[in-house]
């Protein structure tokens, strides 16, 4: 009867753990003992990180990342809050008013458009 009831238990908590992770992925954040893992689904940082390459990124304050650091930033839908998508491109250069330049290591110029810090999320750790 213990061993049943031991079992059941066990089903559950699995149950729940997976019903976690399964919602933190589909509907919000998802960290893994405090990394974000990001799925590449581009070329433009190939040599560095290839297509459908995973990596783990870390929360950091944009007033950490460096020239040279591979960070993530939100790129939102024309005129809106919505977030597009995530972005995962080598910083490129500081401006003098505090906003970063990006550009992918297989791209011939840099993004479009300069980047606000609070856009700025994560940064790349593992690759």
């Amino acid at each position: 009867m213990k061993k049943k009831i031991e079992k059941l238990l066990m089903f559950i908590a699995i149950g729940l753990f997976v019903s976690v992770i399964y919602y933190k992925v589909t509907y919000g954040e998802f960290l893994l003992l405090g990394y974000k893992p990001f799925l590449i689904m581009s070329d433009s940082m190939e040599p560095c990180i290839s297509t459908y390459q995973f990596v783990l990124a870390k929360q950091v304050d944009a007033n950490e990342i460096q020239v040279g650091d591979i960070a993530a930033y939100e790129l939102y839908a024309e005129n809106t809050e919505i977030i597009k998508e995530t972005v995962i491109h080598r910083v490129y250069a500081i401006n003098e008013d505090g906003t970063y330049l990006f550009k992918g290591d297989n791209n011939q110029n840099i993004d479009v458009n300069p980047i606000q810090k609070d856009r700025i999320k994560y940064i790349i750790v593992i690759y």
